[in-house]
């Protein structure tokens, strides 16, 4: 193995495990002291379930359970056909490697190198199969929750409210870690040009998910601040 892989390849290997399992984890403690869209959409789910006990018919919250099967659902079929494709494309290095060529900066790779490349694309999505069709059963048990729930009536000692918020924050984190998959996945493919791309689109998708989760809009209108706040509306 290391007689195939480049000393540039095992750096950008050794980047891209870095920021995979880093981001995860300065996130999750950036959010302790400056909540970000995790931590802030979590804040709405457990306030969601709370407003739900009011709620003599729970349509409403069926309705929304429904969609968010439905978004686990989608990713979780595309992502079988994306492990499917990518399979496919074992033993076509001569091909793919000639239409890569023409890119700048394209570099030519041994088959071995070639079907390695593959392999760590294929468990990429492979991961993010089985965080997108666990989110989607645990998005069935919120909706198990939500039929088990008393009204409000019930009293403060019936908690399953509680329970549907935690059941729904833990398959949201799902989600979102099989979202975060697809994004290294881009990351991925500047592999198959060479490592210094791999690299630099890592650094680069390291980036988009920390502006998107700490700095976007919809962070600012989650936290009570309006877009563009201190200008004319």
């Amino acid at each position: 193995m290391m007689a195939i892989l480049a000393p540039l390849d095992i750096a950008g290997l050794v980047v891209f495990g870095v920021c995979w399992w880093g981001y995860p984890w300065y996130a999750e403690r950036r959010e302790r002291h400056s909540p970000g869209l995790v931590a802030l959409t979590n804040q709405y789910r457990y306030e969601w379930m709370r407003q739900m006990l009011a709620r003599e018919l729970r349509m409403v919250d069926t309705s929304l359970i429904t969609t968010l099967t439905q978004s686990s659902v989608f990713f979780s079929s595309t992502t079988v056909l994306i492990i499917g494709g990518l399979l496919a494309l074992t033993g076509t290095s001569e091909t793919m490697q000639a239409a890569l060529g023409k890119l700048p900066g394209a570099v030519r790779t041994s088959e071995q190198l070639w079907e390695i490349k593959l392999l760590v694309l294929v468990a990429i999505f492979v991961y993010a199969f089985f965080k997108f069709t666990w989110s989607l059963r645990q998005f069935n048990f919120v909706g198990i929750l939500v039929g088990a729930a008393a009204p409000r009536e019930a009293g403060p000692e019936d908690d399953v409210w509680q329970r549907a918020g935690a059941m729904a924050v833990l398959a949201a984190e799902d989600f979102n870690q099989g979202l975060r998959a697809y994004y290294f996945a881009f990351a991925a493919i500047g592999w198959f040009v060479n490592p210094g791309v791999f690299i630099a689109a890592t650094i680069v998708v390291v980036g988009i998910l920390y502006v998107l989760e700490f700095r976007s809009n919809a962070v600012r209108v989650l936290g009570g601040e309006w877009p563009g706040e201190g200008r004319d509306r």
